[in-house]
């Protein structure tokens, strides 16, 4: 079966410097080979996702298939300029390493980003769904928001539509379709091994989310993007089986 096999992040490789750090950072959840980080995943399922340096001009993401590829740009489309409602402030990525010292790191999540689009759902999601929902565990966000997760598993999952979501599924990959600011996002998402309280202390500058105890930090950057990482509470097991019933299955309009 031609499955989703990996998901590529795709930055421009312009800042060196800032390129070690981010790399250095990743590999807390990954292994690095030159310009690449591949992130560890749970029971050898599929897709892998990584993070890559490449000379380009623009971050895109790329989905490879054994067979076939997409890939989108990560920037703004909407000939629209609109700030964030929220009130947070960049921070350099060495002051983000150095106060995550104190914290501790777990475990990775989920990558993913956000696309710009105010009116309906970025075409580029659309195109998406229809691309992989046949070749991925593709799910909807069980609130009716376009946030689109692919979830990792084995092609016999895939191919049976049967899947276990009590199992742990991580690295998760995160597709979301977004209105509230202009500026793409890259967000990475991961678990300290701190509370709550703690992180958002340590994080005045970034965006507290105390229903679901995570802190939105966000890094500055040269690639004309939002680098977020959101920080999460440490918390045992896994949220993948709240897509219990949600699997992308049916023909798009």
């Amino acid at each position: 079966m031609n499955t989703l096999k990996k998901i590529e992040i795709k930055l421009p490789k312009k800042d060196i410097a800032f390129g070690q750090a981010l790399f250095d950072f990743l590999s807390h959840f990954g292994d690095v080979y030159n310009d690449e980080v591949l992130v560890h995943g749970e029971h050898g399922f599929s897709p892998k996702i990584s993070l890559k340096l490449e000379y380009r001009d623009i971050p895109s993401v790329s989905f490879l298939k054994e067979n076939d590829s997409l890939t989108f740009e990560i920037t703004n489309r909407t000939n629209t300029e609109k700030n964030s409602p929220h009130d947070y402030k960049l921070i350099s990525l060495t002051d983000f390493i150095s106060r995550m010292k104190s914290l501790g790191i777990a475990e990775l999540d989920h990558m993913g980003i956000n696309l710009p689009w105010f009116e309906g759902i970025h075409p580029d999601l659309i195109q998406l769904r229809e691309w992989a929902k046949q070749s991925s565990l593709y799910y909807m966000f069980p609130t009716g928001d376009p946030w689109d997760f692919i979830l990792p598993g084995t092609e016999a999952e895939v191919e049976s539509k049967q899947i276990d979501l009590s199992i742990k599924r991580r690295p998760k990959f995160e597709i979301v379709s977004f209105n509230k600011s202009s500026v793409p996002i890259i967000q990475i998402d991961f678990l300290s091994k701190a509370k709550y309280e703690q992180i958002k202390t340590l994080f005045p500058e970034g965006i507290p989310e105390p229903t679901i105890k995570d802190v939105w930090v966000y890094v500055d950057n040269s690639y004309d993007i939002d680098l977020c990482f959101v920080v999460h509470e440490y918390e045992d097991g896994d949220w993948s089986a709240y897509f219990d019933g949600h699997r992308l299955k049916v023909e798009l309009p």
